[in-house]
């Protein structure tokens, strides 16, 4: 009889431990996020974009592999032009395969002869264009410009929700929350670290995975998807404007994909109805740049050649050049 009191007062005593820690590490959450919210105090910021303002840190870029985490080097910055900000992930970054020389933003600066800020970080996507068009640092940081272009392709549907899902890391600080009544996109409150030790569990992320790759791939979800991807470019959109009380131009461009998820044309069609230039690649170029190894490079990115063959027709139809 002892002994089962004293297990029973045991398994109490751990259960009101863990109850204590959530407390405290719930509370220590919550102050972490609101100091979070300046993007200075957080280190992984510090440290991609120091390329761009280099006093930031001591982080030095030395090879392909190291750099693909950070932000590009500006290109054409000497240019007394208006600059050209980039959006995106892996594809307008240009990840470990392509050289500065080689990559979109640079390419687009040498052919419109504009300075290019390259935000793009790979394994960012939405989430991360509109985190930092909430705050002031980003435009203490970045120069002030009236294009904005972002890369889209069929992956930013996925990694709407793969932050949500997804194990822990910074991602799951990007998180928004969708109200589908006001069509607004507001920021969660960040989670304990013991919910995202659970969270980041190998089933969990398994789990996680397939049921976010299910509902991507859910036609009957197309409509509530595109609505969603397309409210997160209309509030980065207005968070520009507002900072700098002025219109800009927002260029998205639809790198499309093979993939059997008909939702660009829909989304196209809602960016263009929301004030936004949208341009299909395959509109464009006439052909679907996935099935040539021209363009394609072995992480299944656009190579140097893609972007040869697109800038031409992105500057054509978005009016980009300026004399």
């Amino acid at each position: 009889m002892i002994r089962h009191k004293n297990l029973l007062l045991f398994f109490v005593v751990i259960i009101f431990a863990v109850i204590c820690a959530e407390i405290v590490v719930s509370t220590a959450g919550r102050l972490w996020y609101k100091a979070e919210h300046n993007l200075s105090n957080i280190p992984e910021f510090r440290y991609i974009i120091n390329n761009v303002n280099p006093q930031l840190s001591d982080y030095h870029c030395t090879n392909l592999s190291y750099c693909q985490n950070k932000m590009r080097l500006p290109s054409g910055v000497n240019s007394r032009k208006i600059p050209i900000v980039i959006f995106g992930s892996s594809f307008a970054h240009g990840g470990k395969n392509l050289l500065q020389t080689q990559t979109f933003s640079h390419k687009l600066s040498s052919y419109t002869r504009r300075p290019v800020y390259n935000t793009a970080v790979q394994n960012k996507g939405l989430s991360f264009m509109l985190w930092l068009t909430e705050n002031d640092d980003f435009y203490d940081t970045i120069p002030e410009a009236d294009t904005y272009i972002y890369i889209f392709t069929q992956d930013d549907f996925r990694k709407m929700f793969s932050y949500k899902y997804s194990p822990i890391d910074t991602e799951f600080l990007l998180n928004y929350t969708y109200n589908s009544d006001s069509k607004h996109l507001t920021r969660e409150k960040n989670h304990s670290p013991i919910y995202n030790f659970f969270k980041s569990t190998y089933i969990a992320s398994f789990y996680n995975y397939y049921k976010v790759k299910n509902y991507i791939n859910d036609n009957q979800n197309a409509s509530l998807l595109t609505d969603i991807a397309a409210q997160y470019f209309i509030q980065a959109k207005k968070n520009i404007e507002k900072h700098y009380n002025k219109k800009v131009k927002f260029v998205v461009v639809l790198y499309s994909n093979p993939s059997p998820i008909g939702y660009q044309y829909l989304f196209r069609n809602k960016l263009i109805d929301n004030g936004f230039i949208a341009l299909d690649t395959k509109l464009m170029t006439k052909e679907n740049l996935y099935k040539h190894p021209k363009y394609l490079n072995s992480s299944s990115e656009p190579t140097e050649d893609a972007w040869n063959l697109l800038i031409p027709l992105i500057v054509n139809y978005a009016d980009l050049r300026m004399i």
